[in-house]
């Protein structure tokens, strides 16, 4: 539609003008040709409309806009892990508020409090992440070092995992929260509405509602990750807070993580002479997962033809066989609340 050439342009205002000399090089020719590289450019910028327009994946800092057009929350931000810090040192030295720690992959965490070490040498203090993003939820024992060294401090660690660091909301997340918005209208707190305020929730990609799950009055919802996979306790506590502040009063509602399910795959594989088994194998875990995310709370089973579909259309693949999930060469149930999660890939090659 908006595809327009120069010369197509220049063709077709010269074919309207009938008294006055349009050849090569003349003066007409002149004018008509630089105007028409200019209208040229002003279709091409057309093309960009679409996605202002109408809004998709790939539509940007325009699905910000359309957001607040409909109403809807915007983009998440994302949020700070949060972690409890232990530390040894030399008792009534101070920790001051900002004291930076650190991953042995310099994921720094800084102090929100200060705090005096005790008697016995031991304080545990509460820090946050430095930045934003789920990369910050980190294992237990995995904060071991100091950014600045303190001879007053022998030893820090944190005894449990960080948790509640989630990314800025992708294109995909908000738009199909838009998609959302526009196909599931609300009526004053049904089942769409918990799902769209769950989803609202920075570290929640997916939500199921159940409602009346235990008697009239009751709403149960169940979340998942932007991954597709469960979430920590911080997200499902403060997607419960969200839900709390805007539902309507009387219904009593429950928020849990969604319960994984760990999918076991085991196949014989026949590769291409040359083909790669590493590469083969990495692409099989890829086309997994995404298959995995797809599935999670839309359908009730792992097809077993799906997974040998995804593995015979690997390239280097020449044929499979003894292909089993969870043991069974069959597909495997899912649960009203579980969501599938690749439990360990067995390949033999043959």
């Amino acid at each position: 539609m908006y595809d327009k050439t120069p010369e197509e342009i220049k063709a077709a205002i010269k074919s309207s003008l009938t008294k006055i000399d349009t050849r090569e090089g003349s003066f007409a020719d002149d004018v008509i040709g630089t105007t028409a590289v200019e209208l040229s450019n002003f279709y091409n910028t057309l093309k960009g409309l679409q996605h202002i327009v109408w809004v998709d994946e790939n539509s940007g800092e325009y699905l910000d806009l359309a957001a607040e057009d409909i109403g809807i929350e915007p983009r998440k931000p994302g949020t700070k892990a949060q972690v409890t810090l232990q530390i040894t040192g030399d008792r009534g030295h101070t920790i001051p508020k900002g004291a930076a720690f650190l991953t042995a992959d310099n994921l720094y965490f800084v102090t929100t409090e200060a705090l005096t070490i005790p008697q016995d040498g031991v304080v545990n203090i509460k820090a946050e992440a430095q930045e934003v993003g789920a990369a910050y939820n980190v294992p237990a024992g995995s904060i071991i070092y100091q950014f600045s060294n303190d001879a007053r401090i022998s030893a820090v660690t944190n005894p449990a995992a960080a948790q509640g660091g989630t990314d800025p909301e992708s294109d995909a997340s908000l738009y199909e929260r838009i998609r959302d918005a526009r196909q599931k209208p609300s009526t004053s707190g049904n089942k769409y509405d918990y799902e769209r305020w769950a989803k609202e929730v920075d570290g929640v990609g997916a939500a199921k509602v159940f409602p009346l799950h235990e008697g009239p009055g009751t709403v149960l919802v169940v979340i998942a990750g932007p991954d597709r996979l469960p979430v920590d306790d911080a997200v499902v506590q403060s997607c419960k807070e969200h839900i709390e502040e805007v539902r309507p009063i009387g219904a009593a509602v429950t928020v849990r993580s969604a319960q994984s399910l760990d999918i076991v795959v085991s196949v014989t594989v026949q590769l291409e002479p040359g083909a790669d088994q590493t590469a083969v194998q990495a692409a099989f875990l890829d086309a997994l997962e995404d298959y995995f995310a797809s599935i999670a709370f839309v359908e009730n089973k792992v097809l077993y033809s799906r997974v040998g579909g995804l593995l015979i259309n690997i390239p280097g693949v020449v044929d499979y066989t003894d292909l089993t999930l969870n043991g069974e060469a069959a597909s495997v149930e899912l649960g009203a609340q579980q969501v599938p999660v690749i439990g360990e890939v067995v390949i033999t090659w043959s």
